[in-house]
């Protein structure tokens, strides 16, 4: 008779295009700021699997000066301003991302 481990693997689709590119206020002369950070901040990019102390989270935002929002993905937030000294990379985005629960 087989038995259950007792967790389960939960898997989420990533959003790909739907992103605001410039800003709505254009400056003279026609130029455009861009809205986003950089597609690389410090080695780490959107939807990265992370480690922070013992907790396992994704990358859900990047800001320039190097701090990322880490959650996981049920949304509970581990922290909003987390330095990238203190994240180690356990893998890069895949178009799912996937994430080990209790039952």
């Amino acid at each position: 008779k087989a038995l259950r481990r007792g967790d389960f693997l939960f898997q989420q689709q990533t959003r790909k295009h739907n992103r605001q590119i410039h800003r709505c206020s254009i400056l003279k002369g026609g130029v455009r700021k861009l809205n986003q950070a950089p597609f690389l901040v410090k080695g780490f990019r959107l939807f990265d699997k992370v480690r922070i102390g013992g907790q396992i989270g994704f990358v859900f935002g990047r800001r320039v000066r190097g701090t990322f929002n880490i959650r996981r993905l049920d949304k509970t937030v581990i922290g909003t301003d987390i330095n990238c000294k203190k994240l180690s990379l356990l893998e890069t985005r895949k178009t799912f991302l996937t994430e080990l629960r209790k039952e």
